[in-house]
């Protein structure tokens, strides 16, 4: 087994735009929000946090707003925040979901196989791999069913322009995406399990012709990658 380092550096440098650290958006794909025949708005006052954590809500805030991945709202719909500390001392913004994930109509998408994944590999002997840069947030939400993403901070009301990981069809709406974006070569030199893709081969020429291709389709995509 080899890993190709040199390789993917080279298709890189051609490539350069996908590590600028941009956002991107991913066109042709949107995030819908069915709800059950019996569902009714979640309307939840806001949680009881300290001051340092209204402080450090209100920083992730602005810099989503500088983003573009939300938006003021106003309508009947409205879900709390948690801020959530994470091990490094950070903490994850997570807008609780959980009554509007109960009513959402479920998207049977399948996600990939894990041991199928494996088997596809079968006899490749270089691989790359690539992480999407935010993925879930590279994907819109249907202009219709924005309301229904509505939260509340301590500061405002706002709706999720781009898709959260919080819903609970986040993943197959990616994995859709995805896969759109990567017919033709996903399988036979590639896979993509959400936002991870790895790219595999038979020799490292091969292996650099396949990584250009992989790039070039995400590239076309507006698709970003982690640097490292």
């Amino acid at each position: 087994m080899f890993r190709s380092e040199q390789n993917c550096s080279i298709a890189c440098v051609t490539h350069s735009s996908l590590l600028e650290g941009k956002l991107g958006l991913v066109r042709g794909v949107k995030h819908r929000i069915r709800l059950k025949p019996a569902a009714v708005p979640v309307r939840q006052h806001l949680y009881k946090a300290g001051r340092m954590a209204r402080e450090r809500e209100k920083g992730k805030v602005e810099r989503m707003r500088s983003m573009d991945v939300i938006e003021p709202a106003s309508g009947e719909w409205a879900s709390p925040v948690v801020m959530v500390p994470k091990p490094d001392g950070s903490v994850r913004f997570c807008i609780d979901d959980r009554k509007l994930n109960l009513m959402t109509i479920k998207d049977a998408y399948p996600i990939p196989r894990m041991d199928e994944c494996i088997d596809s590999l079968g006899d490749a002997r270089v691989f790359s791999t690539m992480d999407c840069n935010a993925g879930y947030l590279k994907i819109p939400v249907a202009e219709q069913d924005k309301h229904l993403t509505a939260f509340t901070c301590n500061s405002n009301a706002f709706q999720c322009v781009r898709l959260r990981f919080e819903f609970c069809n986040a993943p197959p709406t990616f994995q859709r995406a995805m896969d759109m974006i990567l017919a033709g070569v996903k399988w036979p030199i590639c896979l993509a399990y959400l936002h991870d893709v790895i790219v595999f081969s038979g020799s490292p020429d091969k292996h650099l012709q396949h990584v250009d291709e992989v790039l070039t389709l995400l590239g076309n995509a507006e698709v970003t990658l982690k640097a490292s």
